[in-house]
């Protein structure tokens, strides 16, 4: 219960904010190419929450413009999957939006973005949500 009240919450702000990037173009998959700093996860049964610092980890995700997604552990590559964007309705909602769908393994997550911030909701019950912001180009 305590996580559907958060993403409900999250979706409450993120819905709520104003923005001149219309929805077509906000949710390409183009706003999703490069490189993103794993901030902060929350969810599960108990709404945990997980940060770089409680888990002494850091990740990375990479979407590329050839529609892949990599996934980087302390600087080492631990996934390499490929991606579509489709348009669904999406299970926190229950309205119609984009879901990243990863192609091996059939998983949906719902994203948004939040002051240039990614958001990235599991799509099932008791899932996490995850923010990641953007890498600076050059830093590594």
């Amino acid at each position: 219960m305590k996580n559907l009240l958060f993403v409900a919450i999250l979706l409450a702000f993120t819905q709520c904010s104003t923005n001149s990037v219309s929805p077509v173009e906000k949710y390409s998959s183009t706003n999703l190419v490069g490189r993103w700093v794993w901030v902060k996860s929350t969810g599960g049964f108990a709404g945990t929450t997980y940060t770089p610092e409680s888990t002494n980890t850091t990740m990375e995700l990479e979407f590329t413009s050839d529609s892949h997604k990599r996934v980087y552990k302390n600087g080492q590559l631990i996934s390499d999957l490929t991606y579509h964007i489709v348009q669904d309705t999406s299970m926190y909602t229950g309205k119609p939006g984009p879901l990243i769908e990863y192609d091996q393994e059939g998983q949906r997550v719902s994203y948004d973005f939040e002051k240039g911030d990614l958001i990235l909701a599991d799509e099932c019950y008791d899932c996490f949500v995850s923010r990641y912001t953007h890498k600076a180009s050059g830093s590594d």
